[in-house]
């Protein structure tokens, strides 16, 4: 049976932190995780250290430091692959690791753990609830071509300046690319 564990590089604290349950599957931009997953009865680990793009490079050694003890620091048996990831480059065995367990893989920007951007608030709201109660929104974008590749990626609101919004509303907004736009 495979499992996943996800953890949040704590720069604050010098070391990795078990993201609750709840929170599995959603990546803030500002962050860094580790997510080990579990396989061939415990003998397998496959280790993706993931690197949001607002990411600070203190959080960013600290997250190489705790890759290289990983073993020591967690008590891993067995052989051990490391892959590094980087936000928008996640590949398809990442994101239908979480699909398989109906769990969504959503970035979301901003809000990181050890407060910087925000006022010294070491919480974590729940992705959203401030915002709906506040009237603001999120954007999201869905990404990928079936269910066990797809992701949800949170985007600027600076795209969608120009149209009206109102709480508690939902939208979906469909963009359908030109004939020729993915061409370089």
């Amino acid at each position: 049976e495979a499992s996943i564990a996800m953890y949040l590089v704590n720069d604050e604290e010098g070391m990795l932190t078990l993201v609750p349950e709840e929170e599995t599957g959603i990546f803030r931009s500002s962050d860094m995780y580790v997510v080990i997953y579990t396989c061939k009865n415990g003998s397998l680990h496959v280790v993706y250290t993931w690197e949001g793009e607002d990411v600070l490079l203190t959080t960013r050694t600290l997250a190489g430091l705790r890759v290289q003890t990983l073993d020591v620091d967690l008590g891993i048996k067995g052989a051990m692959h490391q892959i590094y990831v980087v936000q928008g480059g996640e590949p398809p065995l990442m994101v239908s690791m979480f699909s398989a367990r109906q769990i969504p893989f959503v970035v979301a920007r901003g809000i990181p753990k050890s407060g910087f951007m925000r006022e010294k608030s070491t919480e974590r709201p729940k992705l959203g609830v401030e915002d709906r109660e506040a009237g603001r929104f999120h954007l999201f974008q869905v990404h990928g071509h079936n269910p066990h590749t797809t992701r949800v990626v949170e985007q600027s609101r600076a795209s969608v300046a120009h149209l009206t919004f109102y709480p508690r509303d939902c939208y979906i907004i469909l963009h359908k690319p030109e004939e020729h736009e993915d061409e370089t």
